[in-house]
């Protein structure tokens, strides 16, 4: 203040959510804003998985059979995903164009986070995307839910479908 050095607020905020809780697997989804100065702050996004049953942490890029395949299995879905959620922020449905921002963009590149509605099993995976990566800052962040389909377990290893809906050994445990 002394030197008439003009205030410039920091900031750091991490939340953590807790998108899967299941017998296998412990998904953790972390949210950071940072504000070091500028026009305005950051957002990221990091997915932290534990397999219970191996007792460490794992990623979801070790659970698949091959990110390709699995970006595969999910492409149709996530892009009509992604989509649909940028007509409902831009108030219009999303015409591909010279505009980045119209472009599907690729998954894979993006925080992939496993979620589960009964505790039971894996029953989506969300794909989180920060800013500026579908579309301008003003938009802020998207989320696209993939409920898993027989595709996408296709391309989780065998050692690991236990933990999905539909996976391996389910209905000899009597999981339907």
């Amino acid at each position: 203040k002394a030197a008439d050095f003009p205030f410039r607020g920091h900031s750091l905020e991490t939340r953590w959510t807790v998108p899967a809780d299941t017998p296998r697997f412990l998904a953790l989804r972390s949210e950071t804003y940072v504000f070091t100065g500028g026009a305005h702050g950051m957002t990221g996004y990091e997915a932290l998985i534990w397999d219970r049953a191996r007792n460490r942490e794992t990623s979801m890029a070790a659970l698949m059979t091959s990110p390709t395949a699995f970006a595969d299995a999910i492409g149709d879905a996530f892009c009509q995903g992604l989509d649909q959620a940028r007509a409902v922020k831009r108030g219009g449905p999303v015409v591909r164009g010279d505009d980045p921002f119209t472009d599907c963009i690729d998954p894979m590149e993006q925080v992939l986070v496993p979620a589960s509605k009964d505790g039971k099993l894996i029953d989506a995976i969300t794909v989180v995307i920060g800013p500026y990566a579908a579309g301008p800052y003003a938009e802020g962040s998207y989320e696209v839910p993939l409920p898993v389909t027989p595709a996408m377990l296709a391309t989780i290893k065998t050692e690991y479908q236990d933990g999905f809906v539909g996976g391996a050994d389910q209905e000899s445990a009597g999981t339907p």
